[in-house]
This record gives structure tokens, sequence and C-alpha cells, in this order.
């Protein structure tokens, strides 16, 4: 999954066995990697979960999804 944030960094959240890893980079123009890190379990889920709201937020910004539901 990528996610596009506010500031126009990226994060990518990419599951491998049971360790979620998130990437946030940007493009200037090419792909500059900010950080990576590494987590599993609870941890890992809050994050996605956190993601997959801000992303909802967003979408429903761009595509003017004022007052409806958006489900995560």
């Amino acid at each position: 999954m990528i996610y596009k944030m506010l500031d126009g960094t990226r994060v990518r959240a990419t599951l491998v066995a049971d360790v979620v890893r998130f990437e946030t980079y940007s493009f200037t123009p090419k792909l500059d990697v900010l950080s990576v890190m590494y987590l599993r379990g609870e941890r890992a889920e809050e994050r996605l979960s956190w993601l997959r709201a801000l992303d909802a937020i967003r979408f429903g910004r761009e595509y003017g999804m004022r007052g409806r539901q958006v489900t995560l």
C-alpha cells in the first residue's frame, strides 16, 4: 500500500512475513528515501490503521465525499 500525505511525501507499507516495513519517501525529482521503519504485532496494526484513516480523509477531500461515510 502506498499512501500520499498532504505534504507530498509518500509512505509505502509492505508486509513481509509478520513484519510491516514502512518506508517514507519523496520525489525530488528522483526517489529520495527519508526513513525506513520495521514494526510487528500491535504496533504495526496501529500504524496501518492510522495510515488508512489519513488516506480516507485525503480521499474525501480530493473527491468531495463531505458528509459521506468512508469505510476503513
